[in-house]
């Protein structure tokens, strides 16, 4: 018998958006015994359950890796998505299965934070920087100076940018 097609999310389904910014996530597309059509990978999306449904094609990363984006949000939206997978000889994978009740993300809404003050006193001050080690040390979310989702050295010179702008 054919193996089916297996579609996992190996980081997980985002259910959080950052306002303003599109969002990617990791799609993993097992084709079993079926032959992928790579034209036909693709994710629809509607904001706050309207139409029209868009679609951005998912974009190869290597094996049987592919990137889907999510579009930028505004204030409290809620982006409404599933994954379309076609194959040359086989039928069409939707996951989820049911096309009326697809996978859901929230647009948080900016509370413009100061992203410096990572240690959440009140104030910018050189006690933030030791915060800001802990938050990359630990991958806390404090870390991410960039708003690239993603605790990486960058966060650093970020911060420091930040932390020289001060706050409000």
């Amino acid at each position: 018998p054919p193996e089916p097609v297996v579609i996992s999310y190996p980081n997980g389904l985002p259910t959080e958006l950052d306002e303003g910014v599109t969002t990617d996530f990791l799609v993993n597309i097992d084709p079993g015994t079926f032959t992928l059509d790579t034209d036909e990978l693709f994710i629809l999306h509607a904001t706050n359950f309207s139409v029209p449904l868009f679609r951005a094609d998912l974009v190869p990363q290597g094996g049987n890796n592919y990137t889907a984006t999510l579009p930028a949000g505004a204030c409290d939206d809620e982006i409404f998505f599933n994954i379309h997978v076609n194959t040359t000889t086989g039928p069409e994978i939707i996951d989820p299965a049911d096309p009326n009740n697809p996978f859901s993300a929230t647009v948080v809404c900016d509370t413009n934070d100061c992203l410096a003050d990572v240690n959440g006193d009140g104030a910018v001050t050189p006690t933030d920087f030791t915060a800001w080690v802990n938050a990359f040390n630990n991958n806390l979310p404090e870390c991410d100076q960039n708003g690239d989702n993603a605790c990486t050295p960058t966060d650093f010179t970020a911060w420091v940018n930040n932390f020289n702008a001060g706050c409000p």
